[in-house]
């Protein structure tokens, strides 16, 4: 009876979190993560389209798995500084009807690079178990393809005359960024990790006929380990 009541106890401090072998401690820590990556990427267009053409499609919503790393400094047991890169790629397609009767379509592609320093705000639920808020802004870089197909109705013969046009070219944006998170220390040094990170950037990749605006949203597990 009293071994059941000991490994009890046992497992109700391990629950609780009150091993002071696993506490937190400052210092260094790396780490990665990964997880579901829900990107919305939307083009809109401000010389091409005009108020009597007809959009039949223009969004396109790509979730892929994502992975992160990290790398940063806990400074005590509130506050840490933190460096994430992530990438993640994304299409859309804008395809749409003319008032004189000619269909466009315009196809868009990019490949985009996050690096994102932030402040992590920790409150301790337990010795081994700390909630958390990070704020900070996201630094992103991205290279696109483009590609125009002009699908021209003639009336003559009745046929369509097609011409397609094509661009490249890389931009970079600055933006904020956000996220809440939970982390659990289950080995001396060794950290399991869950987290909501929120991105959001927009830039003009093609002169003042367009703006491309991303949403990234990421839910993340993932490990970290804090060098004593």
């Amino acid at each position: 009876m009293k071994n059941i009541q000991r490994l009890g106890m046992i497992f109700i401090l391990f629950l609780t979190g009150l091993s002071p072998s696993l506490s937190a401690h400052e210092g260094w820590y790396i780490g990665a993560s990964t997880g579901v990556d829900r990107v919305e990427m939307d083009r809109t267009f401000s010389g091409t389209l005009s108020a009597t053409d007809t959009i039949i499609t223009d969004e396109t919503q790509i979730d892929n798995l994502g992975l992160l790393v990290n790398a940063g400094y806990r400074l005590n047991d509130f506050i840490a500084f933190n460096l994430d890169y992530t990438s993640n790629k994304a299409q859309t397609q804008l395809y749409y009807r003319t008032d004189t009767g000619d269909f466009n379509t315009s196809s868009f592609d990019a490949k985009s690079h996050y690096l994102i320093p932030s402040v992590h705000l920790i409150y301790p639920v337990t010795h081994t178990f700390n909630l958390y808020a990070k704020a900070g802004f996201a630094i992103v870089g991205s290279t696109w393809n483009s590609s125009d197909k002009e699908e021209t109705f003639n009336a003559t013969d009745g046929n369509f005359t097609v011409s397609t046009t094509s661009a490249k070219g890389n931009d970079w944006s600055i933006s904020p960024s956000f996220g809440l998170g939970g982390q659990w220390a289950f080995y001396e040094g060794w950290q399991a990790t869950i987290e909501y990170l929120y991105t959001k950037s927009e830039f003009n990749p093609q002169e003042d006929t367009s703006v491309l605006s991303y949403k990234n949203q990421s839910l993340l597990i993932g490990l970290r380990y804090l060098f004593n």
